[in-house]
């Protein structure tokens, strides 16, 4: 009978694309093989559903799938517990899952299980390929990815689980021309957000479209999508070649049947296919065999009944994008949705101006009611004027006047600061708005989408502008403080949150309403935030979060949660502060804002590098770097990004390559680099020995700080106490002092309690670095009073730590050990039990304890101490000074005596290796060793 052929040759066979000479062969098979019959037969039935890339694979087999075995209720499929099954397709099953790590629901789809590992391989790639394309959106109407993992031989999925039904379904009751219109705003509001990421489905009809019992419309089965900003892989072609039949056929575009590659044009083909078949109750194009539909889509010719009753208007749009010639159609899908919103609600002068409001099917603009009635006259000509009135001669009086009226010493030089950051972003607003406006008037399809998107995402800077301007007319001395850096910072952003660009306006009135209250209130919460203006903001922020969760406005309580985590930083208990962070990632997830997304997860890796979990932090840095680039960010350039990785580099103990890393954060910073990320790698520096370059990078940081903020500015007092440290590292002990003493007077005027507190306590640790200890300690006891006072429990805890090593130097041990005790039980509720932060506190309280000669307890305070130093970020020169203090403890023990001794010999080698800087060190262990033999 010879070899059968293969699906992708029945299927040419059935659309009159195989050869003269094949086509008589193949005829020839099937009149004698019935089970080809039986799969030509089911080809046909097939004008509707999904023709795979797995049916290419050059394999006979009958029909039906063989699914992954074994799963069941209960289960586990990763970590995902099964709870029902939904469902299967061509790819294989869909379940009802549990996630119990994360606490939600999710639908998992496992590939399809076939015998040959072979035939498995473009299946693997399928899936892979639609768990990246769908990672890749972040938007309401899109169904969202969590995961892609293994499962035995298969892989499967984790996804948003829709409690609903398909478009199919939705769609068997009838429905209006105006339901219809709803119901396929938001569908194609989701496909234009895939062609804005560079993406085309290829394969959208109802079945490929879920309306969740929340009334959302998400497009979903993104498994036959392409990237259409990148060349094609080989292993793309393999699956999707020229020729080859990748969709439903149903649904094709005429350039599909053809084998040419699909676009964003020919979504919009099938996109009007199905809505054709919503309003109409059957398909544009109906045939009995591939072939018959090829020819009839390919001549094109759909109509209306003439009895229909689909505004004129509508069936115009339709019949537009189902035009056989692409450029027929509309340029993108972002103006078909504009016209399918009605011309009842939008006229022909606006909708140029109105393209904004459809992308991301959303309201978008510098918002506002207001503001949106001001958008729909064209803002491209009264650039100038809206950039005078957000920053006008009187409006600069008025922020001079009410930065001056803070009476601080540093109030002049602040106010001739800002009006240089304000004066920069005014400009750069200006010359950036007018380029935008050049793109949107110009460009055409997805760029002319991109730049409304870029033009909307000004509008909100510029409100954002006018927010912290008018801040200033009223200043705080905190917010001259603490949040003049943040602001800039802010103002140089050029990333949107969903809350700042976009309105996800409701329809009903008083909702609407509310939204818009909750809205404003909820960035005016981030600009007090940023400016650490109005004190403690948290009982604030999470009023305004759950008002705004009761009112199911996703985006704004994500938003509201993670200021909660800024303003909690220094308040609340780490691990507080690092649930909040995770929570506020999780919540923008659910709400498609990835720029919470990238922020939130971006502090919780500053934060579990630093105190906590190095590992955890290394672990979620793919997902930072992941969450930037769907913002269109390239992280390798993202400033933040590089800081971050230097950061977690610096803490795997990997330090020359931190310092490599910091440097190239502060190339990316360019003209925008300030004091901070010099003074960060100016301690690299320093923890590795490179002291003559830690005090060049510390002149820099001096140097800027001193030209933004001015001589008497705590921001420049505070770059002065880190350069006496990086001194005092040094051993410049006496140049370390005078320093500290520039700064003490610095913060001496300043109102702040905090920054005294910490100006005192380290310029006391260099007086008792001096010996001259007795000055040390009332400072050291000052600095600790306040600091209870204010209730920062980790700075507390240091500082009582340092003040029972001073007074054990001055021979004070039973006030020694009350403060040593109070600060390890600091310490463990700041950072937990098994963190590092505690190594120093036990290090200290184990050589107090020896020296009262509790040789015991100081022996199991110094190993646990050891036993945390062991990761790389450990300080050599603690771990050093430990090893000694517990060798002069196991010396009382006669059974480790010798072996104490040799530590201590281990330890001296170790601090002679170091030069100079340890000779007083080096003397004392050589007279310990002369006191205690071996024996």
């Amino acid at each position: 009978m010879g070899s059968h052929p293969t699906t992708r040759e029945l299927a040419d066979l059935e659309s009159g694309r195989l050869p003269a000479r094949e086509r008589e062969r193949i005829t020839t098979h099937l009149h004698r093989c019935e089970g080809c019959q039986g799969e030509v037969n089911r080809l046909r039935e097939l004008l509707k559903a999904t023709v795979p890339d797995e049916g290419l694979a050059n394999t006979h087999r009958p029909s039906g799938l063989r699914l992954a075995p074994g799963i069941a209720v209960g289960s586990q499929i990763g970590r995902y517990v099964v709870k029902r099954r939904l469902g299967q397709g061509a790819m294989g099953e869909v379940f009802a899952a549990y996630d119990p790590r994360l606490d939600r629901q999710v639908a998992v789809k496992v590939l399809r299980h076939d015998v040959l590992a072979v035939e498995n391989q473009p299946l693997r790639k399928r899936l892979e390929r639609e768990a990246q394309a769908l990672a890749q959106l972040s938007h309401p109407n899109v169904v969202a990815v969590h995961d892609l993992g293994d499962f035995g031989d298969s892989l499967f999925i984790a996804m948003d689980l829709v409690e609903g039904e398909t478009l199919t379904d939705w769609l068997r009751v009838a429905r209006s021309s105006s339901e219809v219109q709803r119901m396929f705003l938001q569908a194609g509001a989701g496909l234009a957000a895939a062609h804005r990421a560079g993406l085309v489905h290829r394969d959208f009809k109802p079945d490929n479209v879920l309306v969740g019992a929340d009334g959302v419309v998400r497009v979903s089965d993104f498994g036959v999508s392409r990237r259409v900003d990148v060349e094609p892989r080989s292993d793309e072609e393999s699956l999707s070649g020229a020729g080859s039949l990748v969709g439903s056929p149903a649904y094709m575009s005429p350039e599909q049947f053809d084998g040419a590659p699909a676009d964003a044009q020919s979504d919009q083909f099938s996109f009007c296919v199905a809505l054709f078949e919503a309003l109409v109750g059957r398909l544009p194009f109906e045939a009995a065999s591939l072939r018959d539909l090829r020819d009839l889509v390919r001549r094109g010719g759909a109509a209306f009944p003439d009895d229909s009753s689909v505004p004129r208007w509508l069936q115009s749009l339709v019949l537009r994008g189902l035009s056989t010639r692409q450029e027929g159609r509309f340029p993108s899908m972002d103006e078909l949705l504009v016209v399918l919103r009605g011309p009842h609600r939008f006229s022909r002068q606006l909708l140029g101006a109105l393209i904004a409001i459809a992308v991301l099917a959303t309201i978008v603009g510098a918002l506002g009611a207001r503001e949106l009635e001001r958008l729909r006259t064209d803002p491209c000509n009264r650039v100038d004027e809206r950039a005078t009135n957000a920053w006008s001669p009187a409006l600069q009086q008025r922020l001079e006047a009410g930065v001056l009226a803070t009476k601080v010493p540093w109030a002049a030089d602040s106010a001739r600061h800002l009006q240089t950051v304000f004066d920069g972003f005014i400009a750069q607003w200006r010359t950036g708005y007018r380029a935008i406006c050049a793109e949107v008037a110009h460009g055409s399809g997805p760029e002319r989408t991109l730049a409304l998107s870029k033009q909307a995402c000004l509008d909100a800077r510029l409100e954002s502008f006018g927010r912290f301007r008018a801040a200033y007319e009223t200043a705080e001395a905190s917010m001259l403080r603490e949040g003049t850096r943040a602001m800039e910072a802010a103002l140089a952003d050029e990333l949107c949150s969903g809350v700042e660009t976009r309105l996800e306006l409701p329809d009903d009135p008083a909702k609407r309403t509310a939204f818009l209250r909750l809205r404003d209130q909820s960035l005016e919460l981030a600009t007090d935030v940023r400016l650490s203006r109005g004190g403690d903001l948290r009982p604030r922020l999470e009023a305004c979060r759950e008002e705004a969760e009761a009112l199911g406005f996703k985006g704004i309580a994500a938003s509201v949660r993670h200021q909660e985590g800024l303003s909690s930083a220094e308040r609340a208990p780490l691990e507080t502060v690092l649930t909040i962070f995770e929570d506020a990632a999780l919540r923008a997830e659910v709400a498609r804002d990835d720029f919470v997304v990238f922020r939130a997860r971006l502090e919780l890796a500053r934060l579990l590098a630093q105190k906590v979990d190095v590992k955890r932090a290394r672990a979620l840095m793919p997902a930072v770097r992941a969450a930037s680039e769907r913002l269109g960010l390239d992280p390798d350039s993202l400033p933040e990004v590089i800081q971050a990785e230097a950061l977690v580099l610096l803490m795997e103990g990997r330090r020359p390559e931190a310092i490599e890393r910091q440097r190239a954060a502060i190339a990316a910073l360019g003209d925008h680099v300030d004091a901070a990320p010099w003074d960060v790698l100016s301690t690299m520096q320093s923890q590795v020995g490179q002291f003559d370059e830690s005090l060049e990078s510390i002149a820099k940081a001096k140097a800027l700080a001193l030209a933004a903020l001015g001589a008497q500015h705590p921001g420049y007092g505070a770059v002065l106490l880190s350069e006496a440290a990086q001194l005092n590292r040094a051993h410049r002990i006496e140049e370390s002092f005078k320093v500290t003493e520039q700064a003490l007077a610095i913060f001496e005027k300043d109102p702040d309690t905090r920054g005294f507190a910490m100006a005192l306590y380290n310029h006391a640790v260099v007086l008792r670095n001096l010996k001259r200890r007795d000055e040390a300690l009332p400072m050291m006891m000052r600095a600790i009073a306040l600091f209870e006072a204010l209730g920062e429990v980790p700075r507390l805890a240091t500082m009582l730590s340092g003040a029972a090593e001073t007074l054990q130097q001055a021979g004070r041990l039973d006030e020694a050990l009350v403060a040593s005790q109070k600060a390890l039980a600091l310490a463990e509720r700041a950072s937990g039990a098994n963190s590092i932060q505690l190594a120093r506190p036990l290090a200290i309280h184990g050589a107090l304890l020896e020296e009262l000669q509790r040789y015991g307890e100081a022996a199991q305070a110094l190993e646990r101490s050891l036993e945390l130093q062991t990761g790389p970020t450990a300080n050599p020169v603690l771990r050093d000074f430990t090893r000694y203090d517990l060798a002069r403890a196991r010396w009382h023990d006669r059974s480790t005596r010798a072996a104490a001794v040799e530590e201590a010999k281990s330890v001296r080698a170790a601090l002679m290796a170091r030069g100079d800087r340890f000779k007083e060190e080096v003397v004392e262990v050589d007279q310990w060793l002369a006191r205690h033999p071996p024996r």
